[in-house]
Parts: C-alpha cells; sequence; structure tokens
C-alpha cells in the first residue's frame, strides 16, 4: 500500500512531514523570523566592536564579559531611531537574542563564559575572528 500524503488526516500530515525532513514548519503561536545577510552581518560586527571596545575599556583584569542581555539592551539603544513601535521593538529584540544564539552555538564567533548572579552568560568575542 503506497501512503502518500493525501492519505493522511491533515493534522498529522505535518507531523509525518516534520519527523522525515527534520524541519519544523512554524505554528500559529511560533513565528518564523527572517532577516536578510547584510543584517546579519550588520549585527554581528556590531556585537564583537562592542564588545572589544567594552574589553579595552576594562581596566579590572578580573573582567568577565558584556552580558547577553546589556548587549541586546545596547543594541536596541543603537537602533532606536529605526523602531516605529514596540512592536518593532520586541521583534528586534527576538531577532537579536537569535542572531547572538547563533554566534556562540553555530559559528563560535562570541564565546559563553561564567554566568552571573542572575544566570545571564557573559559573552566574549573569539579572539581568533576578524571584523
Amino acid at each position: 500500500m503506497d501512503i502518500d500524503e493525501n492519505t493522511i488526516p491533515q493534522d498529522q500530515s505535518s507531523d509525518v512531514i516534520s519527523k522525515a525532513t527534520g524541519v519544523t514548519q512554524p505554528t500559529s503561536t511560533q513565528e518564523s523570523i527572517k532577516i536578510n545577510y547584510d543584517s546579519y552581518i550588520k549585527m554581528r560586527e556590531l556585537f564583537v566592536l562592542h564588545i572589544r571596545r567594552d574589553e579595552s575599556r576594562e581596566t579590572d583584569e578580573n573582567w568577565k564579559g558584556v552580558k547577553r542581555n546589556d548587549l541586546v539592551e545596547w543594541y536596541l539603544n543603537v537602533i532606536e531611531d529605526e523602531l516605529e513601535s514596540v512592536d518593532d521593538l520586541e521583534k528586534q529584540k527576538k531577532v537579536a537574542l537569535l542572531v547572538i544564539k547563533r554566534l556562540t552555538d553555530t559559528e563560535n564567533v562570541l564565546i559563553e563564559m561564567d554566568r552571573a548572579e542572575d544566570d545571564e552568560p557573559y559573552l566574549i568575542d573569539n579572539p581568533d575572528f576578524d571584523v
């Protein structure tokens, strides 16, 4: 018996496709966020330069890095003139967190260090990465 997508009830077809391909489709509560490559590169360079600038200004030898939330807040302050609404702010915050996640987990451009008391990781830049 051949089984195709049309023989599977509609609510199960997406589950079967997801399991077979390893790709999940966004649900109504999960929104797909996409940015273009140039925006991604711009964000990556801004994050790395900010961390390097913060490190060079710090005179304490115990500098641990920049907290992830502080980096996101700094980025949102940089682009606040481009934001038109609270929804834009929330979307850009999600984008920034996703870019940071990719930079730490996939590209190893940023490195998570010790966590602060509030369980927020400190981020440093990978010294092998050139801007």
